[in-house]
């Protein structure tokens, strides 16, 4: 099973599990934990290099190994990382909900700053790509904290966003792979 299929075939399953759970209230109980897990799995595989690279950059001897664009994507998922660990101390600490906005940005840009100097035929694509993810992120939190909504329209376009990253991510990374 190549790429394309396993990704498909993913997504499908995760689908169908969200259905048979919304669907059927006597296995939501044991489904909703096993799609928790799925999805961070499928989570874990996009980051699961920067945050290798990320152990190896903090020993002196693996350092070594890494080149230059992965210590600098090290570098951003480690202050991604932090801002999802700060967002979720200040959101126990102050119980302002408002806190969970820079944990959700964090956790999420993980993945577009872990990938975003992966090869593919378009050099610059998906760092613009994840530039200005970044920047509809911030604005969210901004616009979070200046309206009182969590839910708001920028918060709305992030999401999407994130979503899509990982559809183009993907798309051109397989299309590197087969030329």
């Amino acid at each position: 099973m190549d790429r394309v299929e396993f990704t498909v075939s993913f997504y499908l399953l995760f689908r169908l599990l969200r259905m048979i759970a919304s669907n059927n209230e006597r296995l939501e109980p044991y489904l909703t934990p096993l799609i928790v897990v799925l999805s961070l799995i499928a989570f874990s595989t996009w980051i699961i290099a920067p945050v290798s690279n990320l152990f190896l950059r903090f020993n002196t001897y693996g350092q070594l190994l890494l080149d230059k664009k992965e210590k600098l994507s090290s570098n951003f998922v480690a202050a991604s990382l932090c801002l999802f660990i700060c967002g979720l101390l200040l959101y126990f600490l102050l119980g302002d909900e408002r806190m969970l906005t820079i944990a959700v940005f964090g956790f999420a840009m993980m993945l577009p700053l872990g990938t975003m100097f992966s090869p593919s035929k378009n050099k610059y694509g998906l760092r613009m790509y994840t530039i200005a993810l970044a920047v509809v992120g911030f604005v969210a939190i901004v616009q979070t904290f200046l309206i009182g909504e969590i839910f708001n329209s920028t918060t709305v376009v992030f999401v999407f966003g994130f979503v899509g990253f990982q559809w183009v991510a993907n798309y051109m990374l397989i299309k590197e792979d087969n030329h």
